[in-house]
């Protein structure tokens, strides 16, 4: 696995040879960012169930000002693919050790806003989807979020505020885009 754009393009990345991790694949990783295009410049990325830190690392690469990620088991990985990439404490990128859960609840009180958030939980979360509805509370008015699912996956309607605009499917993979409904009508969005 490694950085497919940007100032990293071409960084291989660390991975356990464990299954604790199920990294985006690099072709659903260069699709999503493609559809982003110039949606990430400047951008404020949160990246749910960051894992490997890849897609997180990606939306650096490829100009967001600022990364935060949330990743709970995985920090080790995190730190040694940042240091890959040649990132040491360095500002652009936040990395919170918690539940996600946790996290969208301090991020929501603390009134937390991002224009683009990656959500990638396990794909045998039973609340995976309740996770991403919360998130959206994240966006900024016009912001995007991104849940990477299963094809089989069942997932809630978001309420009113919130619109499912558009799902891509790369083999098992799905990547279903949120926008808010009434900022999409005002704002040209992918």
């Amino acid at each position: 696995m490694r950085i497919v754009g940007g100032e990293f393009r071409g960084t291989k990345l660390y991975l356990p040879n464990n299954k604790d991790i199920r990294p985006t694949p690099e072709r659903v990783k260069e699709a999503v960012f493609n559809i982003l295009g110039a949606n990430i410049k400047g951008a404020l990325f949160l990246d749910l169930y960051a894992g490997s830190g890849s897609m997180g690392l990606e939306a650096l690469s490829r100009g967001a000002s600022v990364v935060t990620m949330v990743e709970l088991e995985h920090m080790e990985v995190i730190r040694k693919n940042s240091v890959r990439c040649g990132i040491n404490n360095d500002k652009k990128l936040k990395v919170i050790h918690s539940p996600a859960q946790k996290a969208i609840n301090v991020m929501l009180n603390l009134k937390d806003r991002y224009d683009l958030i990656y959500v990638d939980p396990p794909w045998h979360s039973k609340n995976m989807g309740d996770n991403a509805l919360r998130a959206l509370g994240l966006l900024s008015p016009s912001g995007i979020l991104m849940l990477e699912a299963f094809k089989k996956t069942n997932l809630p309607d978001p309420n009113k505020e919130y619109k499912l605009y558009d799902s891509r499917k790369y083999g098992d993979t799905v990547i279903h885009f949120y926008r808010n409904e009434v900022d999409s009508r005002k704002n040209v969005v992918p």
